[in-house]
């Protein structure tokens, strides 16, 4: 076989393989004196990709489309029965669950608006595209009721991580309108993998600051 075509049956087949690669991501979560290590393991498939994570706390799942658009959002509380469902389905939000042992159900018609759930994974898009001004929804968990954000790039930054260093974009998010005057995140994203390193915000009033940081990745 010639050596070219050698050259590009290796790169096809490793395409393939990173396309099919199960990641898992380590983050651990300060808030105020407590801390929590969540892992995340994203699995792409066929037609979309599943994103697992867990923690002492509960388990949640992400279903998205290949260019991660999300389709649905689960989450399970490990000490009680509480749970919600979160599915997009035609521009049409629906969330369904039951939140301190109440059942509850919101339904909200987004239409084209952008649906993001957890920042870890959802603003991969806005990273990859060259918009400075991403606007989009968000749940809250406890409560189900709607909140527009809007997600906006930052300056490129140097960022130290234990003892490794990365080219980072920083991304503040807020909520949209007279209301981003009340709540603020800081996130900073490898400008290579678009991996989320940092996240700094709080809450809400009178909460303590929230910082969550990446401890390790790997992929298989």
């Amino acid at each position: 076989m010639h050596v070219n075509m050698k050259l590009f049956l290796f790169f096809v087949l490793l395409d393939i393989s990173i396309l099919h690669a199960t990641e898992t991501l380590v983050y651990k979560k300060i808030s105020g004196t407590k801390d929590l290590m969540t892992t995340y393991v994203c699995t792409p498939q066929k037609e979309e990709i599943v994103i697992e994570a867990s923690n002492k706390d509960q388990t949640t799942k992400a279903v998205t489309t290949l260019s991660h658009q999300l389709k649905s959002f689960s989450c399970h509380y490990n000490h009680s029965k509480d749970y919600s469902l979160f599915t997009l389905d035609n521009g049409t939000l629906t969330a369904e669950g039951i939140i301190k042992g109440e059942l509850r159900k919101e339904v909200h018609v987004i239409k084209d608006t952008l649906w993001i759930q957890e920042f870890e994974f959802g603003l991969l898009p806005f990273l990859q595209s060259s918009k400075n001004a991403w606007f989009f929804d968000i749940l809250h968990p406890k409560n189900f009721k709607l909140h527009k954000m809007v997600a906006r790039k930052q300056e490129i930054t140097s960022l130290k991580l234990g003892d490794k260093s990365y080219e980072a974009k920083l991304v503040h998010v807020t909520l949209q309108g007279f209301k981003s005057m009340f709540w603020k995140a800081e996130l900073w994203f490898d400008n290579t993998t678009h991996k989320l390193l940092l996240y700094k915000a709080n809450e809400g009033p009178h909460t303590p600051n929230v910082t969550i940081s990446l401890i390790s990745s790997s992929a298989n």
